[in-house]
């Protein structure tokens, strides 16, 4: 029997222009169309219920949801809201006359539960239809349907029950620092063979993306034969505070090269990287292979792309901050 659509409790929302522009911008970083799509869709999911609870009087964090982390929204399908002390919701988006969502697995672990948000034509307008809580151990559904959902009151009542409640750990935290004392600090002639990543074989350091990201899990690609791994570089003592994660994803192609991309994301609380943070590749000669490329006031990532790199190519990368610098060595 098919769900029915009809949600009498729905709320309408009016976007603010920040969520608008928010959702702009992180849509413009994705590569592809769809995942841009995706990325605009899930921002105005979660600014709609930001802004509901808002109303209702409960405090939320925009930037400490992992939908509004530049590296988690690159590789995950994420649409989380915190609320401090709380917990997270997951924020959904539907159209009119969809009965139902599929969630990813990134997004089913860790919540308090799911709130449906429906589109509307106008771009500035939507509808919250309701909220579906998690189960005892924060769990979710892979299906959320429009009939399986409560209403918004019932909602802030589990809220404010929750606000009184002990607080514990989540099983996502992680110790940022614990991870990155395991990153070479300093400059290495240690030469990484990316070849052996098609293996399974990796470098000391070299972890799933989902390491850096509190323990996450990633899609690492929209490529079944790439390989993408991440490293912590932490210039420790010399700029006090500062963590990257250099992220290398590896995709190969019929004619036997292999394509390159690189990411600098931040690696510690901020959405941001450091400014005047470089990024810049040299060939085994000590040749800039491509102008390097700066972090500038409020950038959340740098990226580089090394298209056909042919067997035995050798090159590195270098982070630099300020008199700090950082060499990573690599061979194909």
């Amino acid at each position: 029997m098919m769900n029915n659509i009809i949600t009498p409790f729905f709320v309408p929302m009016k976007i603010s222009q920040v969520v608008l522009d928010y959702a702009r911008k992180f849509a413009a970083e994705q590569i592809t169309a769809e995942k841009a799509k995706k990325v605009y869709e899930n921002t105005v999911a979660v600014g709609a219920v930001a802004s509901y609870l808002h109303w209702m009087e409960f405090q939320t964090d925009l930037s400490q949801g992992e939908s509004w982390n530049a590296a988690i929204r690159h590789f995950n399908d994420v649409a989380d809201l915190v609320l401090p002390d709380i917990g997270r919701i997951e924020c959904r988006s539907l159209l009119p006359g969809e009965t139902a969502i599929s969630l990813p697995p990134e997004a089913t672990e860790d919540r308090i539960g799911c709130a449906l948000v429906e589109l509307e034509e106008e771009a500035d307008k939507v509808k919250i239809l309701g909220f579906l809580p998690a189960d005892n151990f924060g769990n979710l559904p892979e299906v959320v349907s429009r009939g399986d959902l409560q209403s918004l009151e019932e909602l802030t009542e589990l809220l404010g029950e929750l606000e009184f409640q002990p607080k514990a750990v989540t099983k996502a935290a992680i110790n940022i620092e614990a991870f990155a004392a395991t990153v070479t600090e300093n400059v290495t002639e240690n030469v990484e063979k990316l070849s052996q990543w098609f293996d399974n074989n990796f470098g000391q350091g070299w972890q799933p993306v989902a390491a850096a990201y509190r323990g996450i899990r990633v899609k690492e690609s929209d490529s079944n034969l790439a390989v993408t791994r991440a490293k912590v570089i932490d210039f420790g003592m010399r700029v006090a505070g500062e963590a990257v994660a250099l992220i290398v994803r590896l995709t190969p192609n019929e004619n036997g090269t292999v394509d390159v991309f690189l990411r600098v994301f931040p690696a510690d609380k901020s959405n941001y990287l450091p400014v005047d943070l470089q990024l810049q590749v040299r060939d085994e000669n000590g040749e800039e292979l491509s102008e390097p490329v700066i972090a500038r006031s409020a950038d959340n990532w740098l990226q580089m792309e090394l298209e056909e790199g042919t067997p035995g190519t050798r090159f590195s990368v270098t982070l630099t901050l300020g008199d700090a610098s950082l060499t990573e060595h690599f061979v194909l």
